[in-house]
């Protein structure tokens, strides 16, 4: 590591200490004062092994303050622990096999009627796989965002996956010519065949790395259409994944209508191979299985994987959904469904049914996260909001400095919205002013620009009062507000690869069949820009209009 980077880090880490020390100080209670003397002491491996526990507290604003000091260096990458991290994620990752493997003897070996139950569930909200469906999944093939095994870091755009050598695994050869049709092809004709994906961790917790794997890049892409087709079925079954807010708002509630919410442990790593051939119809399990990844490449050498899919895989999030609540759905009775969802693991259910969810969960090779999952009590979390007497008590996690935008704004802007949202959105704590100054201070002065929070850190948080916005003229209604933009960098460029994607966006690219196209040598060249992934030019700013202003920013 070079020297200017670790002083990056050293000021980012100074910061981050800097903030919850003042915090500690601040709220004054026993907890936060002994958080406080270990931070002091350096002491972090301690700090990361505090547990907070709901049911000793009584009031709902002194839980939240110690629930914060607790949990805000939590998820930072720049305490300087002796874990190797990487090692942490592979480790999960042998654990989550073992598991899948034992899950994958024990079904074959049962004669539970729960599988036949569930079964039929899964199979009344997915129904047969039509021909309608095949055309909907076609449809709904692209790319999404991140890397492939054949597209990497900055070159993992859109028209570089068209342009590269197409990556896929021996399973998806028979569809190869189907999926890219004529066009696509004639610029593709010879592909790559790999064995599988590539495992590879991304940045969780303060303790341990998340595993993820890298799908080939038609994999890829023939999975998130898959996964699109998965979704739509599930929402005519009640489960809308575009959206959090169902999870969210049964979480508020879950204290007075008596609601359980349950958290698993790698769910994504622990959907074994039998499960899903237990539980999903036949066609289905073959469309799945031919663009599925079955062998993951880790530690230099590829292995047979006993999970189904993992995190990465295109579908694996709407196939999880869908197995967990075909599981819950048989144990719920149908006239408390509305007292009932999931998203991903997120999952809530009325409390005298927990148990025996938790029980058939587990059955089918499924851990659940006690520290996570609250099946009594005051105290419930799902989808990112944590709720205690029905307040949102939820803190801020302190992640690191990530992309262009300061690091002080946006331990500024979460300091702030943290002190309004333990005061029911009413008011900020004025305890926490002085923090929240200090942080103003360290911010250039050209990204200070006030606004509401609808603008995220593209804006100072403030209350009106504070901003004193101008009113939006010439017909316009709301305040008009300066906000820092951040525009992409852009590259031209002269390829088929850009070419097909202006098609895809079109709705023409599947089979570019309507098309009078010719491909001649060399190939058509489309002239154009593309987005760089990750890389912005210099912050400017930009007067925007904003409809209101928003609430309980103002010091109290």
């Amino acid at each position: 590591m070079n020297h200017s980077l670790a002083m990056l880090i050293d000021d980012d880490l100074k910061s981050e200490l800097t903030l919850t020390k003042s915090l500690c100080e601040k709220i004054n209670s026993p907890r936060s004062l002994a958080i406080y003397i270990m931070l002091e002491n350096s002491e972090f491996e301690s700090y990361l092994d505090l547990t907070i526990v709901p049911d000793d507290y009584l009031d709902p604003q002194r839980f939240a303050e110690d629930y914060q000091v607790s949990e805000m260096l939590r998820k930072s990458p720049n305490l300087p622990l002796m874990i190797d991290r990487e090692k942490v994620a592979k480790d999960a990752f042998w654990a989550s096999e073992a598991q899948c493997s034992d899950t994958n003897r024990r079904l074959s070996l049962s004669n539970d009627k729960r599988i036949e139950v569930v079964r039929r569930r899964v199979e009344q909200i997915v129904g047969f796989l039509s021909s309608s469906d095949l055309k909907n999944w076609e449809e709904n093939m692209r790319f999404g965002p991140g890397a492939t095994t054949g597209v990497k870091g900055q070159r993992s755009v859109p028209s570089d996956k068209y342009d590269e050598e197409i990556h896929l695994t021996y399973e998806l050869i028979p569809f190869y010519r189907s999926i890219l049709g004529d066009r696509w092809w004639e610029h593709q004709k010879n592909p790559i065949i790999v064995e599988g994906n590539k495992f590879a961790t991304v940045p969780k917790t303060a303790k341990t790395d998340r595993g993820i794997c890298i799908e080939p890049t038609l994999n890829s892409y023939a999975q998130l259409g898959l996964g699109k087709v998965l979704r739509n079925k599930l929402r005519h079954a009640g489960i809308d994944l575009r959206s959090q807010d169902k999870n969210q708002y049964l979480a508020s509630i879950a204290g007075r209508e008596k609601l359980a919410t349950i958290d698993l442990s790698q769910a994504s790593d622990s959907i074994s191979t039998r499960c899903v051939f237990e539980l999903l119809p036949p066609r289905w399990l073959e469309a799945l299985d031919c663009c599925r990844s079955q062998k993951t490449l880790i530690d230099g050498k590829f292995i047979e994987l006993e999970k189904f899919s993992s995190m990465g895989n295109g579908f694996t999030f709407e196939l999880e959904t869908l197995i967990f609540y075909s599981i819950v759905t048989t144990i719920v009775p149908k006239h408390l469904w509305n007292l009932t969802t999931c998203y991903g693991d997120d999952i809530i259910v009325p409390q005298q049914y927990a148990r025996e969810v938790v029980d058939s969960l587990n059955f089918f090779g499924f851990s659940v996260n006690e520290s996570k999952s609250f099946l009594a009590g005051n105290f419930f979390e799902s989808c990112g909001t944590d709720w205690f007497y029905g307040q949102n008590v939820r803190p801020f996690y302190l992640r690191g400095r990530s992309g262009e935008i300061p690091y002080a704004l946006q331990m500024a802007n979460a300091l702030r919205l943290w002190s309004s949202r333990i005061n029911a959105n009413h008011f900020c704590d004025k305890r926490f002013k002085s923090c929240w100054i200090s942080l103003r201070k360290q911010i250039p002065k050209y990204w200070c620009l006030p606004g509401p929070d609808i603008l995220g850190d593209s804006v100072l948080l403030t209350s009106k009062e504070e901003a004193r916005p101008r009113v939006a003229k010439h017909g316009f209604e709301g305040f008009a507000v300066k906000s820092i933009i951040l525009s992409p960098k852009k590259s031209r460029k002269m390829t088929t690869g850009l070419l097909l994607l202006a098609l895809a966006r079109t709705g023409s690219h599947k089979r570019f069949s309507v098309l009078s196209l010719n491909f001649y040598e060399p190939p058509i060249m489309s002239k154009g820009v593309e987005i760089r992934r990750g890389l912005f030019g210099r912050p400017r700013s930009k007067t925007v209009i904003v409809k209101q202003w928003t609430e309980g920013l103002w010091w109290c």
